[in-house]
């Protein structure tokens, strides 16, 4: 990506976990909507939106889990 590019160009490895965290705390956000309301959980009667929203959860891992790497952090499988 061209974050990861300009990361590598600059030797500034501190952006990409500003970015992760960001990352981190936005999911946060976005999660506990399903907390204060029905209507924004994850998993849904709505098999498409849940399929879709769950699809946005293994994507945030996939970002977290690689840069995490790349920064060789070890992330738990399981919280």
């Amino acid at each position: 990506s061209e974050l990861l590019e300009s990361i590598c160009e600059s030797f500034e490895a501190h952006r990409l976990t500003y970015y992760l965290t960001d990352l981190a705390a936005r999911f946060h956000r976005y999660f506990n909507l399903g907390v204060k309301d029905a209507a924004n959980r994850i998993v849904t009667g709505d098999m498409n939106l849940s399929v879709a929203r769950l699809a946005l959860v293994a994507g945030v891992r996939i970002v977290l889990r690689n840069g995490l790497n790349l920064l060789g952090v070890s992330a738990p499988d399981k919280m």
